[in-house]
């Protein structure tokens, strides 16, 4: 839980993450990697950072996590995010009528209160 922190989305990528974004930023064990770890981080925006291990440079708005739980807590914050606490999942498959079924299948489930995405 994120409660104090104004976040509203998670990011791989520290150009496109923004001072509301968690960043997930992987150090490799080089001189190299730890060099462009220091000039990305300091041109990057973001709320928290989560690193793979820690670096003299480090920030104190970061956390550093074993890669291994990596899936784990970015599944974690993607449920906060965005929850989806009834997700369902309609294939329509075969070769003609796919997007008449859809839309029909949308049109029926906004009648009945539901919300529904297509894609294609």
């Amino acid at each position: 839980n994120l409660p104090h922190l104004k976040i509203s989305d998670i990011h791989w990528k520290g150009q496109e993450s923004d001072q509301n974004s968690i960043l997930f930023y992987r150090i490799n064990e080089d001189e190299k990697a730890e060099k462009l770890f220091q000039e990305r981080i300091q041109n990057s925006h973001f709320a928290w950072l989560i690193i793979n291990r820690d670096h003299p440079s480090r920030p104190i708005n970061a956390s550093i996590i074993d890669e291994k739980e990596w899936p784990r807590v970015q599944k974690e914050i993607l449920d906060e995010l965005y929850p989806m606490p009834e997700l369902k999942l309609l294939a329509v498959t075969g070769t003609n009528g796919k997007t008449t079924t859809t839309d029909l299948i949308l049109q029926i489930g906004e009648f009945c209160g539901k919300k529904g995405l297509s894609l294609g």
